[in-house]
């Protein structure tokens, strides 16, 4: 997808997050972004990484200007597999986590921020219903790539550049 979307003219940079702990991964986008020196950013974020965005997004960003927000196959409203795992790693995604009771709090999609979601129906660990964002959010749903693969198949990467582009062309919730 990085070269994609530098072939397409954007500058990209991928972060690495350190942990399973959505709130560390928050502030280390949070301290990337400073040390670049940015004001204004788009963040695509995949699986868990779309909930650590997504925070940083709505409670970290401070004056950083968050011109567009995409997720691929994020579980926004959490998977019950997560349950079984401990807070710091990977429980924050199970829905009655309190970091997503935190999350979901409010408009899911505030601010002038474009906020889409991109799901697949092959998608073997976040359902629809988890994937979405309420509130104005562009939702698109593809058939093809499994969850751990979204960010690398081809048939994503045209969603997430209109996406960026703020031309989403799929439904919003």
């Amino acid at each position: 997808m990085k070269a994609f979307l530098e072939g397409n003219g954007r500058v990209v940079k991928a972060i690495d997050l350190a942990t399973e702990d959505n709130l560390k991964n928050a502030q280390q986008i949070a301290a990337f972004i400073t040390a670049e020196g940015w004001t204004s950013v788009d963040l695509v974020g995949q699986s868990m990484g779309g909930l650590s965005a997504r925070h940083f997004t709505k409670a970290l960003r401070g004056n950083i200007v968050v011109d567009s927000y995409v997720s691929l196959g994020t579980p926004q409203y959490g998977i019950w597999s997560a349950c079984f795992l401990p807070s710091a790693y990977g429980g924050q995604m199970c829905p009655r986590s309190s970091f997503l009771a935190t999350l979901n709090s409010g408009d899911d999609t505030p601010g002038s921020t474009a906020w889409a979601t991109i799901y697949s129906t092959n998608d073997e660990y976040v359902p629809n219903s988890s994937s979405r964002l309420d509130g104005g959010a562009c939702f698109v749903q593809v058939s093809g790539p499994r969850h751990n693969d979204m960010d690398n198949d081809p048939t994503i990467f045209g969603h997430v550049l209109a996406a960026v582009d703020r031309t989403c062309a799929g439904t919003f919730k």
